[in-house]
């Protein structure tokens, strides 16, 4: 606890960090704009693996590089279509490693968020989900869906 502290006030007295509490759509939308990047973040607890953060759609939607800890299927997302990485939480070093390419070459990095762009809008488009969501709707059998997406079926 004491390091997360004094982590905490060394950030704070950073000019590029800021601690921003909760926010509504409009605020992560705001906050989105004037962004490169998002942390994606869970606890290491293998149920959460299969999460389906909004924050990771709102990140997509935005065109914004990704930055996942979870080794779930937002891993996989993120590093099949090349529009951000895993950071293990417990390896900085490694984070580092895999940042730096984003800040020394903004090419990579205008790169991976186009491609977010593109996938929020190949994969998880408002048009797209309605259409699976009808077809749930009315027990159709065939529903076309891929490795990235999580289905809850209720009876």
């Amino acid at each position: 606890m004491l390091s997360q502290i004094k982590l905490i006030a060394y950030l704070k007295k950073l000019s590029n960090i800021q601690f921003i509490s909760h926010q509504n759509k409009e605020g992560v939308r705001r906050i989105l704009n004037v962004t490169d990047a998002t942390y994606v973040s869970f606890a290491n607890i293998p149920v959460l693996r299969t999460n389906s953060p909004n924050k990771m759609f709102d990140s997509l939607a935005s065109g914004k590089l990704k930055i996942v800890n979870s080794k779930g299927w937002t891993k996989e997302l993120v590093e099949q279509y090349k529009c951000g990485f895993y950071a293990d939480p417990h390896n900085p070093k490694e984070f580092i490693e895999k940042l730096t390419p984003f800040l020394d070459g903004k090419d990579k990095l205008e790169a991976y968020k186009n491609n977010a762009r593109e996938i929020a809008e190949k994969l998880y488009s408002k048009r797209l989900q309605i259409e699976k969501l009808t077809k749930v709707l009315n027990n159709e059998i065939q529903i076309k869906t891929n490795e990235n997406e999580v289905y809850i079926l209720t009876a």
